[in-house]
């Protein structure tokens, strides 16, 4: 007993340090399934579209069967099957019953969370009827207001919707109200990737070059790495990837992304081609491509 309530003293400061990979580590080598819980929910909220899949999915196949159905360890379930693929569509029941579980448990935290992974997933597939669902909900998350990352939920949905139906000015005032400085920097981002997005998709490319090389150029995997450098050839500058030796970096890329799902890994890919192509080196295009691109499904 007196082991237990160590074990579960130390997996709480590690949360508390973000060491989620640690606290993991912990409870699953003491069994500790309840304290597993707890690190998944945190490991979803604050790495919904950059989630270490590997961790996650031996933390999973350490839970036994009985200890399974945990809401917390459903949503990480959840994660890891979007991250693997992002047009599988089953992640949408799973989300619906962990913000159901949730909310009858009075729990607006998680619940805010599953929403949140849910908009992801839809997003990913351009799915605008499951954005406006997952929209309504969150705004019925009780204490939606005053919650940092329920709040960032409500205020991201909003804003994909309003870009995916062609307002990427109206999505941009959206973010203007989320509150990023709240928020774990896995998330903060996501978000600022996706506003990199609508200002170029809105034709605010030096504000874009401005925004992704203040949040994005060390930050994050290649993914978010690229941006500012794609920003910078939107608006008509090439030089983020034409300068001294980096076109021949470019032939790394072709080897996949360390901690990146499925949908980054496509859109990394995709715009790496593009802007080589755009520069007349087709042979690297041709080498950077791979089979993600080829089964992409748009």
């Amino acid at each position: 007993q007196e082991v237990r309530e160590w074990t579960v003293r130390c997996v709480d400061e590690l949360i508390d340090r973000r060491d989620l990979a640690r606290a993991g580590a912990l409870a699953v080598t003491h069994a500790d399934w309840d304290a597993l819980a707890r690190v998944a929910l945190d490991l979803v909220r604050t790495s919904i579209s950059v989630l270490p899949v590997d961790t996650a999915s031996r933390w999973l196949d350490r839970v036994p069967p009985s200890r399974s159905s945990a809401p917390e360890l459903r949503l990480l379930s959840a994660a890891v099957r979007l991250a693997r693929d992002f047009a599988d569509v089953s992640v949408d029941t799973l989300v619906d019953e962990v913000a159901d579980a949730c909310r009858a448990r009075h729990d607006a935290d998680a619940e805010g969370v599953a929403l949140a992974l849910g908009t992801v997933a839809a997003q990913s597939r351009g799915d605008i009827g499951r954005l406006l669902s997952m929209a309504a909900r969150t705004t019925g998350v009780p204490g939606a207001d005053g919650h940092p990352v329920v709040r960032l939920a409500a205020r991201g949905i909003a804003a994909v919707v309003a870009e995916m139906g062609g307002d990427p000015e109206a999505a941009l005032e959206e973010f203007a109200g989320a509150p990023l400085d709240d928020v774990p920097a896995p998330l903060a981002l996501a978000a600022h990737r996706f506003r990199v997005h609508c200002l170029l998709l809105a034709g605010r490319a030096d504000d874009a070059v401005d925004a992704a090389e203040r949040t994005m150029a060390t930050g994050g995997n290649r993914h978010s790495r690229l941006m500012p450098a794609f920003a910078r050839w939107s608006s008509g500058d090439p030089s983020g990837f034409l300068g001294a030796g980096r076109v021949d970096s470019f032939d790394d890329y072709a080897q996949p992304i360390p901690g990146a799902n499925s949908r980054d890994a496509f859109v990394t890919e995709a715009c790496q081609v593009v802007m080589l192509s755009s520069c007349g080196h087709r042979t690297r295009s041709e080498h950077v491509s791979s089979p993600v691109l080829a089964a992409g499904r748009f």
